[in-house]
This record gives structure tokens, C-alpha cells and sequence, in this order.
């Protein structure tokens, strides 16, 4: 993990006289908000057991991370079950349906409908820090850093009547910052379609 700390002095170098706690919650924002645009941060949880007549399961994810969407379920012999959010899901279980789904609400993961058994779930999230991350993944600040700074910095200068407040130096932040976001967002559509295309190599 890289700290939000290691990434101060190149950003306080353009915001004058912000105070480094208030930086640093700004690039944790910027980190959320990159995280959740792009979906570059994601992971396949290790496989475990449904227990019988419960539907809802906290999840083990890694330290500072929350979930932004469940991006495949597999749920005992059911690959890729279908993920809804809470309002399809709370209509889904009005209705009886019986065709597996999952949804991820308040900070659990459901399954619906109600396990009859013990099956095994296998489950590939997208995360981003939580709201109290002390940093991110390596390999995330090391390829994008300067995108996040360009996100604190949107903030930062924005923020109205303090030494370093820059309404177009925010704005010129934004555009950059949303356009970094964009090409990772791409870049990583562009690999999975990649993956998805590759077929075995014939003997």
C-alpha cells in the first residue's frame, strides 16, 4: 500500500498553504471518485460457504477498501447469476422469484433467493479506499498519481475564500481529471475485452 501521505509533496507544491490533513482527505476523494468511474480496482474474493436460511454475508475485503458493485457472482452451479440493485432485488423477493441473483446492500452481500443449503460463492468485486483509507494499492498510485492529484486538486481550489482557492485553476483540475478517468475507464474495457476474445492455443 502506498500512503495518501506519499503523495503530498507533489500536490502541495501547486496548493500553497493547504494544510496536509486537508490535502490528504482531498486525494482520498479523488481516489473514491477515480475508483468508482474506472472500476480499475478489481479483485476475485476467495470462494466460501453459503450457510443454510441466511441470505446476507460480510464480506473479507482488503484492509481500507469498500465495495463499489459486484461485478460477477458465481453461486454453487450457477455461473454468472444475475446482480441487482436493492430496489430489483426487494422486488425480486415479492415476487418469489427462484432464479438466483445477489445485490450488495448497507455493507453486505445478499443472495436471493434464501440458501437451502451450504454452496460455494465465488465473487469478483470493483472497490475503492473506504472513507477512512490511509492509502491504496501500490500499483494504483504508481500508474495514476498524478490523475489523483488533478483530483484534489479540482477540490482544493475550489473550496471558497482560503489562500490557495482558484476557480480556473479548479476548473482546468476538473477537465483533466475527468479525461484521465475516461482513457483508464477505456484502457480497462479494452483489456477485458481482450481477455474475453483470447481462445486456447491448439496443439
Amino acid at each position: 500500500m502506498i500512503l495518501f501521505d506519499d503523495l503530498l509533496p507533489d500536490l502541495l507544491v501547486d496548493v500553497d498553504g493547504c494544510p496536509e490533513l486537508t490535502a490528504i482527505s482531498h486525494l482520498r476523494r479523488a481516489a473514491r471518485a477515480f475508483c468508482e468511474q474506472t472500476h480499475v480496482w478489481t479483485v476475485t474474493l476467495d470462494p466460501f460457504q453459503t450457510q443454510t436460511g441466511v441470505a446476507g454475508y460480510v464480506l473479507a475485503l482488503p484492509d481500507g477498501a469498500s465495495v463499489v458493485r459486484i461485478s460477477q457472482a458465481d453461486v454453487g452451479d450457477d455461473r454468472k447469476v444475475d446482480l441487482l440493485d436493492v430496489e430489483d432485488a426487494r422486488s425480486a423477493q415479492s415476487t418469489g422469484r427462484q432464479r438466483p441473483y445477489v445485490w450488495f446492500h448497507a455493507g453486505q452481500f445478499f443472495i436471493g433467493p434464501v440458501p437451502t443449503r451450504a454452496v460455494p460463492v465465488t465473487l469478483q468485486l470493483s472497490l475503492k479506499p473506504s472513507t477512512a483509507a490511509e492509502g491504496l494499492p501500490d500499483w494504483i498510485a504508481e500508474d495514476h498519481a498524478e490523475t489523483l492529484r488533478e483530483g484534489a486538486k479540482q477540490t482544493l481550489f475550489a473550496m471558497a475564500k482560503k489562500d490557495w482557492t482558484d476557480l480556473t485553476a479548479a476548473q482546468v483540475a476538473a477537465e483533466r481529471f475527468g479525461a484521465a478517468c475516461n482513457a483508464a475507464a477505456f484502457n480497462k474495457t479494452k483489456g477485458q475485452a481482450k481477455i474475453r476474445r483470447r481462445r486456447p492455443t491448439m496443439y
